[in-house]
């Protein structure tokens, strides 16, 4: 049987981008979860998760959740939005912010975190096929 998952504030696996930090506190079957502060991040692409949620909640500052192709709605400190499996969405950070995004199933989101980077990191595009391995696709 495993054991409590015990991580403490400012700890976490770090995953760092060009937009911000995140400390990923959990990265496990059930629940991937991380804290992120972020500076001014454009909208990412529109998409869904066919097998899982995504969550954000944010702790301060303010985030931009698009939940279509033309619809999206800021929210901040306290705000909290999901995305069930299906649900078209998005998000930016229009100035800076400090959220935590949850992934339940967890969907080892931490090493899309990684890889992600890594892509970016070699000037390259991620593929079709290294989203849809982390249950990231374009909506119907």
């Amino acid at each position: 049987m495993a054991g409590v998952i015990v991580v403490g504030a400012g700890e976490g696996d770090v995953v760092e981008s060009s937009s911000g930090v995140a400390h990923i506190k959990v990265d496990v079957e059930g629940l991937y979860l991380s804290e992120t502060t972020s500076g001014p991040m454009p909208m990412i692409d529109l998409h869904v998760h066919r097998n899982h949620s995504d969550a954000f909640y944010v702790l301060d500052g303010e985030i931009e959740v698009a939940t279509s192709a033309t619809d999206s709605l800021r929210l901040g400190a306290g705000g909290f939005a999901v995305a069930p499996p299906g649900a078209p969405h998005a998000f930016a950070v229009p100035e800076r912010a400090r959220f935590l995004n949850i992934h339940a199933p967890g969907m080892a989101f931490g090493t899309y975190m990684r890889g992600l980077v890594g892509f970016r990191e070699r000037g390259e595009a991620p593929t079709p096929e290294f989203f849809a391995r982390f249950d990231i696709h374009p909506p119907a």
